[in-house]
């Protein structure tokens, strides 16, 4: 957790965050990308109504590509259990962007963002939302631990005990400071 300076406070405007349950029907799909070493890239998320969870290690590239396969690879899954109403929340500001708009972010991310709008577009309802890297913690930590394992993905049907507090810490309610300066991430 990210520490809030006397300085930062007086130059912000300080507001609580936390994570908060679907509404009765939906499923929320929480998702992140996560690059490390430079370049090896893995995706990971949470499926908040089904008990399902995810982690997979992608190769090499970018921190935008892993939050473009993040999304896609979580559409495909809630697709796959047959849910019909998601709400999707990425941390990142530009790849909801450019899944929600008519351009494709960076070139290195279009085909990934057509793959996902075209997913996007099947008989069901998909809100896409931004969420603040401090409410996205769980699938943080799936995605950082997608970039440590070999090729290929995990399913989790329990919870995986490197969350267990975060997910418990949701749950519960909790809410963390965040200054806001102006800046999204």
């Amino acid at each position: 957790m990210n520490a809030i300076t006397t300085q930062q406070a007086a130059r912000s405007n300080v507001v609580l965050v936390g994570w908060n349950s679907p509404p009765v029907g939906w499923v929320r799909l929480n998702t992140d990308g996560s690059c490390r070493d430079g370049d090896h890239i893995g995706c990971g998320g949470i499926i908040r109504g089904s008990g399902w969870n995810f982690s997979k290690y992608i190769g090499i590239g970018s921190a935008y590509v892993a939050e473009l396969w993040e999304v896609l690879e979580g559409l495909m899954y809630v697709r796959m259990m047959q849910f019909q109403f998601i709400e999707l929340h990425v941390d990142s500001l530009v790849v909801v962007q450019a899944i929600s708009s008519h351009g494709h972010g960076s070139w290195k991310g279009k085909a990934l963002v057509e793959k996902i709008r075209r997913l996007l577009a099947f008989d069901w309802k998909v809100v896409v939302h931004h969420s603040y890297r401090e409410v996205n913690q769980c699938a943080d930590a799936l995605a950082n631990y997608g970039c440590s394992m070999g090729l290929g993905i995990c399913f989790f049907d329990a919870c995986p005990s490197s969350i267990r507090n975060l997910l418990f810490f949701d749950l519960l309610g909790n809410t963390i400071p965040r200054a806001e300066n102006g800046f999204e991430n």
